[in-house]
């Protein structure tokens, strides 16, 4: 039998899910598992079916009080392997190589060119991405969201591709929508960043007379988006919801013709499998790990990222098909990205290594 240690968030995002469901497989499986989650909240033992689950002493584990603290949970526990997600990386790295853990495993979830779009590349950000190629040093491996994720750890931080395991997330089942044949409503899901390209659709309505768009999501760029909409005459087309729970993005994908994703990088794009899950199709950037999703013209549609005209044109053949994309759509996720398999797969590795 193993021992586990794996930090996560504990919220409602797939990524946070899948872990969370990764924990209580191994532990069910007879493995000592030991959870620790982003200190917003205390969560009680047992939770989701995992017994140990222990809470960072800062909301985000960046402080001197959270290496303490995981130095004297290691010490405890002595587990074999450590998994780190999300701002938990730097702090499981280091102390898990100052400890001797054997198997540290840092995932990676987003393009350096993503970080760039939305931050800019001012010295505090190019500090960050230097201590972050020190820190990935002391990784004895990588699991990357999506190829286009590992080629961006080689080229960003020079980390070997015999160090990386490229392993797509997914998420729990989802009920399918009704059948939507030639309505014209279509969502975007996705933080109003410059990265997540909404922009490029409302640039597109245009020339796609009568559809109707709903952003789903909050960010900085709201008010400027609004703007725009106004600028180039789709205000009444265009509905921005801000932030909403899961069940309700569900419930709007289900509703919806198909989803768009028009990301300018993306290291994977989940809410394209979210959508998927829902049996909608999706048009999305033929860029980062989206073409690893979409099949174009068989679930969905690949367009050239920041080309209205290219995405109208696909939004346009969506709303004329026959509504045989939705099975594709449906079929691509249950044998892809369904959460159930996805953690047999990865606990069956972690058994492995």
């Amino acid at each position: 039998m193993r021992s586990f240690l794996i930090a996560t968030s504990w919220n409602a995002s797939p990524l946070s899910v899948q872990f969370r469901a990764l924990a209580a497989a191994l532990e069910n499986r007879g493995h000592t598992v030991q959870l620790i989650v982003d200190g917003h909240r205390r969560v009680p033992p047992g939770s989701e079916g995992v017994s140990d689950i222990a809470t960072w002493p800062s909301p985000r584990p960046t402080r001197l009080q959270d290496f303490a603290f995981l130095n004297r949970l290691l010490n405890q526990k002595r587990p074999d392997t450590v998994i780190a997600n999300f701002g938990s990386v730097n702090v499981c790295m280091v102390m898990a190589c100052v400890r001797k853990v054997p198997n540290r495993l840092a995932t990676y979830n987003t393009l350096e060119a993503q970080n760039v779009l939305d931050e800019g590349n001012g010295l505090v950000h190019r500090l960050r991405r230097y201590r972050k190629r020190w820190v990935y040093r002391l990784a004895t491996e990588f699991l990357a969201i999506s190829n286009a994720a590992a080629a961006d750890l080689g080229r960003t931080y020079r980390v070997r591709p015999e160090r990386v395991v490229v392993c797509h997330p997914a998420v729990a089942e989802v009920a399918p929508g009704p059948r939507r044949e030639r309505r014209r409503h279509a969502v975007c899901v996705g933080r109003l960043d410059p990265s997540k390209g909404q922009d490029v659709v409302i640039r597109a309505l245009p020339l796609v007379p009568e559809l109707h768009v709903a952003f789903v999501g909050g960010g900085p760029e709201r008010e400027r988006l609004e703007a725009l909409a106004a600028r180039v005459g789709v205000a009444d087309r265009c509905t921005f919801r801000g932030p909403v729970s899961r069940d309700d993005v569900y419930r709007e994908m289900q509703a919806a013709t198909f989803s768009v994703v028009p990301s300018r990088a993306e290291a994977f794009g989940l809410v394209a499998v979210e959508s998927l899950a829902c049996g909608t199709p999706v048009i999305a950037s033929e860029t980062g790990g989206l073409p690893e999703i979409v099949r174009d013209g068989t679930d969905g549609a690949l367009v050239p990222p920041r080309d209205p005209i290219a995405l109208a044109r696909a939004m346009t053949r969506c709303i004329a098909s026959d509504g045989s994309m939705q099975d594709s759509a449906r079929d691509r996720f249950l044998n892809n990205f369904e959460l159930t398999n996805w953690v047999r797969r990865v606990a069956d590795r972690l058994e492995r290594i």
